[in-house]
């Protein structure tokens, strides 16, 4: 037993541990439990936060906690620290004077809760002394306090940051604070957010959102979203953002309602407004894609994530569609119909994108257009006017225009008269969603599949990877319009890719065709990973030059003249851009003929009604590569999407993909491995290669699971008992289900409260997953080895830190990665694990969502999966931290579970282990979505409350 030490600083507390009348080195301080005056406590909460960067070492024996960080510890937490109790008070506050008014004060005291102030009180940061006690102020009172203070002592002079200074305060009141009648009664709302709400005759109004709390078990981490102002505000917002000339900093709408805009919401706003008032072919543009007149706004150098500010509703993308028409987003990429037999009529009405509005013209009108732009650029015009719309005239608006409007194939000696000398022609980007209105053709071209590129460094592949390149050249040399490489995580797929880029580069140089230019898509976080794997395993100037149309690189290209532009990318030979920049400077690549698309983490284009799948669609290229090791994440029609972009009508359309594959998939599993076969096996060479890990890479060790189910001790029998009793009462109540999961879910990893002392062998001993947990984990340390523990619950991980270090004598705290700490300082602690002596055992507690991707941590050859995650997608990428390239012993991955002894099989670990292997099989198996579906969650609850 040590005793804990703590000192109140000016910005916080010092806390020092000692034992024996010696203070105790920081990296043991996990050895010891506090003792307490009542009883035992545990250091757990401040080595957690010292793993997470939050409490800073002084020197070797010391750690440094901020005020702010001191207030943020929990009850329980400030209890297993001996800290003094929670302030017994509540918060009176009330302003002097107008909100709306120079003058306004804000005042606050502390009182009883028999409203009784609190005389001769001290505060000291988050120390508060009174009548001679000392208690600690928690949040959100300290951050209340610290608010209010600042307000005091820098009263705003500007009346929005006023209303901005108390709307923050005013989120933080906990339900007893006692406020002031004229503040009590104001509503101020700060969006986060917008959306467009469609109105007649083209017109929109903005709606503001606010991000929502997401449930415990929602398997998507996309932000949720919601209108943060009731139907009648809203409308009243609508209205007052209309009639004012400019985007204000804040809205007064009556009834004690105000909207506090933030910058960069206002900038979003000012594009909107912008657009309420130009003509009608403006509107539909903006319609059309609202990133790119925001993005103008921010400017390209802003930080904001387009995707966390506007938000593409469903309800949005339905009513743009109504409100702009088939046509709108489509018309970018044309195409001659077989034989030349289908023309469109000469009084359809095409919308065709030019900069920042949409040119309406008539099929019969696009002739003479083509002809006044031409015109125009060689009598160096800037502008001229179409059907009395005026446009700005660029090579990219003749380009355009050019693909509505070509000569007669195959027929030079026709004679027509000038208004008829150009033939219009279909778009083909028709969306294949409710009939089929594409289907890519196919023409063999010259060549022989096999071989490595002379172009190509790192000749020493694996027999995957040739095989994956022959089946690229294949599919080239057959005149497919593209493919589908789904490679599992870690077989290649970029080095696939190159190297198919290369050996296509080297056969254009054979023949007396100019080699068109390649445009690689992929996530901003992956560019340089292209750059350095091309640099890696590519001989000098194999693609030739790269131009990099992303970060400070495009901003340069934007800056060129369009012709200079067109030209810059013509001349270029491979492009690196993100699915953002494609998205939102789509102008700039749809001139260009491309000779390969790559779309790398190709479920980016999963959604077949976002704008970035439609500009991802709307480029012209010879091949298409799509490249994804989850090519369904969420719903089949992810994967129709995915796949009518690498070969329109493939899969037929939408429509009929949705009722001959996703309805009958929900009740029969054979219809997803049917849908496998004819993109896996079927044609020469077949649609999508997709290979896993562990039967494709030669070289890898053995990967076993062990499931261990462990039986539930009596205190867990009895918490469990008590879920379900409470289960069965709420069973049919309105969103019951979820309340109910999660406490069977909690009662089976622990069933009750953890005290101040923390977890010991007598906490373990009331869990049966913990009494599992021990028991492996007892064997790996025998064995010397190293592991990787994934538990969710935060708190737990923070408990089994000093308890790991006890029970094992590890030198050092174990190694946390909770999506605390920044890139560098992670990879820090990785390099410390991995690079830990060989023969030593070692753990390291991980949070699935924040150790589950980018880290390698082969130093480890055991994955404990401790709690399990509801997507079994989620678990494989967290076991990939170990089993992957780079890992030299075999590889054993545990399941806890514990098993009710009169429940069996019917226990919720068990039928969730259940659940999510076969969730996990279909999906490596049969193409089936690893996410469970609302329907698989209400039979999964029901078949565990059938017990």
């Amino acid at each position: 037993m040590a005793e804990l030490a703590w000192h109140v600083k000016d910005d916080g507390v010092e806390f020092q541990l000692q034992a024996e009348g010696k203070r105790v080195p920081l990296d043991q301080w996990g050895m010891h439990s506090i003792d307490l005056s009542s009883g035992q406590g545990t250091p757990g909460p401040l080595l957690a936060r010292m793993e997470d960067g939050i409490a800073q070492p002084q020197g070797q024996d010391r750690l440094f906690l901020r005020h702010d960080a001191v207030a943020d510890l929990d009850d329980d937490e400030a209890a297993q620290l001996g800290l003094p109790e929670p302030a017994p008070y509540r918060l009176q506050i009330r302003g002097q004077g107008l909100l709306a008014s120079p003058g306004f004060e804000l005042k606050s005291v502390f009182v009883t809760y028999d409203s009784r102030p609190v005389m001769g009180l001290k505060r000291h940061g988050a120390v508060l002394i009174a009548a001679g006690k000392t208690y600690l102020l928690h949040e959100p009172l300290y951050s209340i306090v610290k608010g209010i203070e600042h307000f005091r002592a820098s009263p705003p002079k500007d009346m929005d940051e006023r209303f901005a200074r108390w709307a923050e305060l005013r989120l933080l009141l906990p339900e007893d604070a006692v406020v002031g009648d004229q503040l009590k009664n104001m509503n101020i709302v700060r969006p986060d957010a917008l959306t467009l709400n469609m109105v007649e005759d083209d017109q929109f109004d903005p709606v503001l959102l606010t991000r929502t709390s997401q449930s415990e078990v929602d398997l998507d981490d996309t932000p949720e979203y919601s209108a943060i102002l009731p139907e009648s505000h809203h409308d009243t917002f609508a209205n007052r953002f209309r009639e004012l000339d400019t985007v204000r900093h804040h809205y007064a709408l009556g009834g004690g309602w105000y909207v506090l805009v933030p910058e960069h919401v206002q900038k979003a706003l000012t594009a909107v407004k912008k657009a309420q008032d130009r003509p009608a072919p403006q509107r539909r543009a903006f319609l059309a894609n609202p990133f790119a007149a925001i993005r103008e706004e921010l400017g390209d150098d802003a930080e904001t994530d387009l995707e966390d500010l506007f938000e593409e509703t469903p309800e949005f993308l339905s009513e743009r569609v109504q409100a702009i028409g088939e046509w709108v987003p489509k018309a970018n990429v044309y195409m001659l119909p077989k034989g030349n037999q289908w023309l469109p009529p000469e009084e359809v009405e095409i919308a065709i994108p030019v900069d920042n509005a949409l040119l309406s013209l008539k099929a019969g009108e696009l002739p003479d257009a083509l002809e006044k732009v031409e015109e125009a650029l060689a009598n160096g015009q800037r502008e001229v006017t179409l059907d009395g719309q005026t446009i700005a005239v660029s090579e990219e608006v003749a380009d355009t225009l050019s693909r509505l409007v070509v000569k007669p194939a195959g027929d030079e000696n026709v004679t027509t008269e000038p208004h008829d000398k150009k033939t219009v022609l279909a778009p083909v980007l028709i969306d294949n969603i409710d009939e089929l209105g594409y289907q890519a053709p196919s023409q063999r071209r010259e060549g022989e599949a096999g071989g490595l590129p002379v172009g190509l460094k790192t000749t020493t592949l694996f027999p995957h990877q040739v095989q994956g390149l022959r089946w690229l050249q294949q599919h080239w040399i057959a005149g497919s319009p593209g493919a589908l490489l789904a490679d599992d995580m870690g077989l290649g797929k970029t080095l696939q890719t190159l190297a198919f880029l290369a050996w296509h580069k080297e056969m254009a140089g054979h023949s007396r065709n100019r080699s068109k230019p390649y445009l690689i898509v992929a996530p901003t976080g992956l560019l340089k990973n292209w750059a350095d794997e091309a640099e890696s395993h590519l001989m000098p100037g194999a693609l030739g030059s790269l131009v990099k149309a992303f970060g400070q690189d495009l901003k340069e290209l934007t800056d060129l003249g369009s012709a200079q532009r067109k030209q810059r990318l013509q001349d270029a030979e491979w492009i690196l851009t993100t699915y953002e920049t494609l998205r939102d400077k789509i102008s700039l690549f749809l001139p260009v003929e491309w000779g390969v698309l790559v779309f790398d983490e190709a479920q980016k284009i999963k959604n077949p009604a976002a704008r970035l799948t439609e500009a991802a669609k709307s480029l012209k290229s010879d091949f298409t590569l799509l490249l994804t090791g989850t090519p369904v994440e969420n719903r089949l029609a992810d994967l129709w999407c995915i796949v009518d972009a690498a070969a329109p009508g493939f899969l037929c359309s939408m429509k009929e993909f949705h009722d001959a594959y996703e309805v009958p998939s929900s009740n029969a599993s054979d219809v997803p491995a049917e849908l496998r076969t004819m993109l896996q096996e079927e044609g020469e060479p077949p649609l999508m290669l997709r290979r896993l890990k562990e039967h494709h890479l030669d070289g890898l060790p053995d990967k076993q699971s062990n499931v261990i189910r462990h039986p539930m001790p009596t205190p867990q029998i009895e918490a469990y008992d008590a879920a379900l009793a409470k289960a069965m009462q709420a069973k049919g109540k309105r969103g019951a289900m979820l309340e109910v999961l999660h406490g069977l879910r909690m009662s089976s990893l622990l069933p009750q409260r953890i005290g101040n002392e923390g977890v010991t062998d007598e906490v373990v001993e009331t869990s049966a997953r913990l009494m599992a947990l021990v028991e492996i984990l007892d064997e790996i340390s025998n064995k010397a080895e190293k592991v990787l523990v994934f538990l969710e619950s935060l708190k737990l991980q923070e408990y089994l830190i000093p308890y790991l270090q006890q029970r094992y004598r590890l030198h050092r705290p174990p190694v946390r990665i909770s999506g605390q700490v920044g890139g560098a300082e992670r990879k820090s602690r990785v390099d410390e694990f991995q690079n830990g002596p060989e023969g030593q055992f070692d753990v390291m507690i991980l949070s699935p969502k924040a150790g589950g991707v980018g880290l390698t941590l082969t130093a480890a050859n055991h994955v404990i999966h401790l709690s399990r995650w509801w997507n079994p997608a989620v678990e494989d990428q967290c076991t990939d931290r170990v089993y992957r390239i780079g890992q030299k012993r075999p590889v054993t991955v545990y399941y806890p579970l514990a098993e009710h002894p009169r429940y069996g099989d019917g226990s919720f670990d068990v039928k969730l282990h259940e659940l999510l292997e076969s969730k996990r099989s279909l999906s490596q198996t049969a193409l089936s979505p690893p996410a469970l579906a609302e329907s698989e969650f209400e039979n999964f609850y029901d078949s565990v409350l059938a017990n």
